[in-house]
């Protein structure tokens, strides 16, 4: 029983790693992929954002897509908005928002190529500039 058992769980971990692919620190992308990553950039004596698009190489994780836009943008506050392979994908996004220390309200959308939590507020955050934003959850379609 004990090797059957050991071997339904081998079976399994796979499966649970590639459910958690995404977080940051996390591959996203395979080796040598070529990105299409939506970003916004700002001066950080500014107070307006400018959104740039651009093809990216070997930028497996969301930390090494920012420090590429960085290196770009030396001494600018960069945001991701959306990075793909070629293939969309939408998720469907349940958020809370508020304004100035408001109630929070909660809002549904479908965004699409927010492949992770930040890229998905970084999205939410752009519609609604100064407000704050909480993901309650994403589920993928």
């Amino acid at each position: 029983m004990k090797p059957l058992l050991f071997a339904v769980v081998l079976g399994i971990l796979p499966i649970l790693s590639y459910s958690v692919q995404g977080a940051d620190g996390y591959p996203i992308f395979r080796n040598h992929a070529r990105v299409k990553v939506q970003y916004q950039a700002k001066n950080p004596n500014s107070k307006s954002w400018t959104t740039y698009s651009t093809t990216l190489t070997d930028a497996l994780t969301e930390s090494m897509i920012r420090n590429q836009l960085l290196q770009r943008h030396p001494g600018y506050v960069v945001r991701v908005l959306a990075a793909s392979e070629g293939k969309d994908v939408q998720a469907s996004v349940r958020y809370q928002i508020r304004r100035n220390n408001s109630s929070w309200t909660t809002g549904t959308t479908v965004l699409r190529n927010a492949l992770t939590e930040s890229m998905a507020r970084n999205q939410i955050s752009a519609r609604y500039p100064g407000s704050e934003v909480r993901i309650l959850s994403m589920v993928f379609k």
